[in-house]
C-alpha cells in the first residue's frame, strides 16, 4: 500500500442523523472565507519570496506555489486545519500562523455536536471510534455535511492529485480512474472500515471534489493563482459551492458498517424513528432526489453508495409507470 494515501488512518467519524432535523444555520460565507484568507496568505508569500511564474522552471515554479497551499491546508497530527478551525479548536504550525489572529473563530452554534455516547454509534469499541471522538456537522452549500470532509478534501485530495502528476517509468499517468480505485482501497483498509469500522462513501466524494480543486490551483479553467506579465497574483475565489453536493452527505451517500457495528447503528436508528415527527426519516438514502442528483457526477460510481445508485435507477424505472397509470384516476390523492 503505498504510503502517499496512509497518514489519515486516525480519522473520526461524523454522526449524521441524531441532531439532522433540528434547525442549523448555513455556514458557507464564515467556511468560504476561511479558504480565501488562506489563498491571501500564499500569495502574500509567493510575491515576498518573489516566486517567478514563466519561463523554463514554469512547472517547477507551479509546484512552489502548489507547495504554500499545501501547508496552508495541510493536515497535522492527522488532522486538517480547516476541519479543526470548523470544529473550534486551534492547531498552528508553520508560516501562516500569522493568519489565525485575522480569522473570525467559526460559531458553535451554526455546528451540531453530538456526543459519542448520546449518537448512533453509541456503545461501539472504545478502542477505536471512542478513543478519536465524532466530528460535527455543519450546513454548506445547501448540504448537512461532516467537517471531517474538509480533511478529507485538501488532504486526501492533494493525495490524489499528487498520484495523478506522477510519471511511471513507460512514460505513462495513472488515470482519473486508476486514482480513484486505489483510493477506495485505501479507505477500505486504512482510513474507513479496518480503522474506524466505517467504510464512508461519502469521504471518498470529498477526496474526489478535493482532486479536483487542486487540479485548478494553478492550471486548468479559472485557476486560483494566475501567472501574468507582472507576476503571480490571485485569480478566481473560492467557493465551496463549486465542489460540495449531496454526495458529501452520509445520508445521502450511504456507508458500510463492519457487522458489529451495523447492529448497534441500526439499533439507535430504531429508536431515532420511534421519536420520529412527519417526513423525518432515518433510513440511508434519505432522498431519492438527491440520488438521482448524483449518480450524474462524473466516476459516480466510484464514490456513491450502490444503495443511492440503485435508488436513482429505481426512480427511473419507476416514474413512467407512475405517468403512464395517472392519466384516468386521481388514485389516492382523490380520497
Amino acid at each position: 500500500m503505498s504510503l502517499l494515501f496512509s497518514f489519515r488512518s486516525l480519522a473520526a467519524e461524523v454522526d449524521y442523523l441524531t441532531r439532522r432535523y433540528e434547525p442549523l444555520e448555513n455556514s458557507t460565507v464564515e467556511l468560504d472565507e476561511n479558504v480565501n484568507a488562506r489563498l491571501k496568505a500564499v500569495i502574500d508569500e509567493v510575491q515576498k519570496k518573489k516566486i517567478p511564474c514563466d519561463g523554463k522552471d514554469s512547472d517547477a515554479n507551479s509546484r512552489k506555489v502548489r507547495a504554500l497551499l499545501r501547508d496552508a491546508t495541510r493536515e497535522s497530527f492527522y488532522v486538517g486545519v480547516v476541519e479543526y478551525w470548523a470544529e473550534g479548536r486551534y492547531l498552528p504550525f508553520g508560516w501562516y500562523d500569522r493568519l489565525f489572529p485575522k480569522m473570525n473563530n467559526f460559531p458553535a452554534s451554526k455546528r451540531h455536536d453530538v456526543h459519542i455516547w448520546d449518537s448512533i454509534y453509541s456503545h461501539f469499541s472504545l478502542t477505536r471510534l471512542n478513543a478519536w471522538g465524532l466530528n460535527g456537522s455543519v450546513s454548506l452549500a445547501g448540504e448537512y455535511i461532516g467537517t471531517d470532509k474538509f480533511g478529507h478534501f485538501f488532504d486526501e485530495g492533494y493525495k490524489y492529485f499528487f498520484k495523478s502528476t506522477q510519471t511511471f517509468d513507460n512514460g505513462k499517468k495513472l488515470s482519473d480512474e486508476q486514482i480513484l480505485v486505489q483510493g477506495k482501497t485505501v479507505e477500505e483498509v486504512e482510513t474507513g472500515e479496518k480503522s474506524t469500522g466505517v467504510l464512508s462513501y461519502a469521504d471518498l466524494a470529498a477526496n474526489y471534489s478535493g482532486f479536483q480543486f487542486w487540479k485548478r490551483v494553478t492550471g486548468g479553467e479559472k485557476p486560483y493563482f494566475v501567472c501574468d506579465s507582472n507576476g503571480w497574483r490571485l485569480g478566481a475565489r473560492f467557493r465551496w459551492s463549486d465542489y460540495v453536493n449531496p454526495s458529501w452527505d452520509e445520508g445521502i451517500n450511504c456507508s458500510d458498517f463492519e457487522t458489529d457495528f451495523a447492529k448497534i447503528v441500526e439499533i439507535n436508528i430504531k429508536k431515532l424513528e420511534a421519536k420520529a415527527r412527519r417526513g423525518e426519516k432515518y433510513r440511508c438514502p434519505i432522498s431519492v432526489d438527491k440520488c438521482i442528483q448524483i449518480e450524474k457526477l462524473p466516476y459516480a460510481s466510484y464514490y456513491v453508495h450502490e444503495k443511492c445508485l440503485d435508488a436513482a435507477r429505481a426512480s427511473r424505472t419507476l416514474a413512467p409507470q407512475q405517468s403512464s397509470g395517472s392519466s384516468g384516476s386521481n388514485g389516492s390523492s382523490a380520497r
